[in-house]
């Protein structure tokens, strides 16, 4: 149970950088419609995996010392899973983090100012030199600047779904695949093992 709460910790991560509700369809197989609603209901849709995972690890830790299971394995294994679902939870804040950190006003003012002056003052300085080809060079130079400007502008918020940012649904089909084909050796070795 725990691993398709894995596969959809990065689609809710998506929809929560993105500021989007999410879309039905990326759960179809993985969640009911009653834990699709109610994931989508929730205020922070990664806290809501997150905590969802952290309570399917206590409740097996717990039916498993129920059943006779080695309460000192389990204590170790249910720290592990904690351990790594806290990792997750730090990996989410570092990502908020970065979405929501805007460039600071005063870097934003003063770039646009001094790009705005410079390019004003390069074919009155320049055209002295550079004579019948300022208004090339000087489109070209204002091109290369404002390029720059443009890219700290999308280096801003770096999730959301235009071509030059993080590509999060590639990153939501690898998980899937990573979880499957784990799951799949896990049922091999087992079968082995027996």
């Amino acid at each position: 149970a725990i691993c398709r709460w894995v596969v959809v910790f990065p689609i809710a991560a998506k929809n929560y950088l993105r500021s989007e509700g999410g879309d039905p369809k990326e759960l179809d197989g993985l969640l009911s419609t009653g834990e699709v609603d109610e994931l989508f209901a929730a205020p922070n849709q990664c806290l809501y995996v997150l905590d969802t995972m952290r309570g399917l690890s206590a409740s097996w830790a717990a039916k498993a010392v129920h059943n006779g299971a080695c309460a000192e394995v389990v204590a170790q294994v249910f720290g592990a899973l904690t351990r790594q679902i806290d990792l997750l939870t730090g990996t989410f804040g570092g990502m908020e983090r970065i979405n929501n950190t805007p460039l600071p006003f005063v870097y934003v003012s003063h770039l646009r100012t001094s790009l705005t002056v410079y390019l004003t003052l390069v074919p009155i300085v320049f055209a002295p030199i550079w004579l019948w080809a300022t208004p090339p060079l000087t489109l070209i130079v204002a091109w290369a600047l404002l390029g720059i400007e443009a890219a700290a502008v999308e280096c801003e918020r770096p999730v959301r779904g235009c071509a030059n940012h993080m590509p999060l649904e590639a990153f939501c089909a690898v998980v899937a695949d990573n979880v499957r084909q784990t799951l799949q050796h896990s049922a091999s070795m087992g079968a082995k093992l027996r």
